[in-house]
C-alpha cells in the first residue's frame, strides 16, 4: 500500500496536530473540572505599557468546599463588579482557576496557537516544494 503526501497534505497535518493539542488542554480542564458560581469583586483598568486602554484586570471570588474563599483573576473587558460569573478549575489546583467565558479560556489559548501555526505555515508552504509528492510505502 503506497500512501502520496504533497504539500497541502503536509500543511493540513500539521495543522491538525496544532489544534488537536489545543483541543486536548483545554477538553481535559472542561471535563475534569469543577465549575463554581463566582462574583467580580474588583476590575482595574491597565493604563501602563503596550496593553494601555486594552484590557481591564478583574479578581472574582469563589466559595471552594473544603479550602473556603478563594480568588482568581484575569482580563475582561465585558465584566463589571457584582457580575455573576462561573469559574472552572482542577480539583487538584483549585488555585488556579479560569473565569469561564470565550475570551478567557477559549480565545486566549487560540491566540497562543498563532505562534506554532506561522512556524508550521513558513516551513510547510515555503520550505516544501509544491510540485514534490511523497510516496510512503506501507508493508
Amino acid at each position: 500500500m503506497n500512501i502520496k503526501i504533497n504539500r497541502t497534505s503536509i500543511f493540513l497535518l500539521g495543522t491538525l496536530i496544532i489544534y488537536t493539542f489545543y483541543l486536548q488542554n483545554r477538553l481535559k480542564i472542561v471535563l475534569a473540572g469543577t465549575v463554581a458560581p463566582a462574583e467580580i469583586i474588583s476590575t482595574d483598568d491597565v493604563n501602563e505599557g503596550w496593553s494601555k486602554h486594552f484590557s481591564r484586570h478583574t479578581c472574582a471570588r469563589f466559595e471552594h468546599p473544603l479550602l473556603g474563599t478563594l480568588y482568581t483573576d484575569n482580563t475582561d473587558e465585558d465584566l463589571h463588579v457584582g457580575d455573576k460569573i462561573k469559574v472552572l478549575y482542577l480539583n487538584k489546583s483549585p488555585g488556579m482557576a479560569y473565569i469561564y467565558t470565550f475570551y478567557n479560556f477559549w480565545l486566549f489559548g487560540l491566540l497562543m496557537t498563532i505562534i506554532p501555526m506561522v512556524l508550521w505555515v513558513s516551513f510547510s508552504l515555503g520550505y516544501v516544494n509544491p510540485n514534490k509528492v511523497i510516496s510512503i510505502k506501507i508493508p
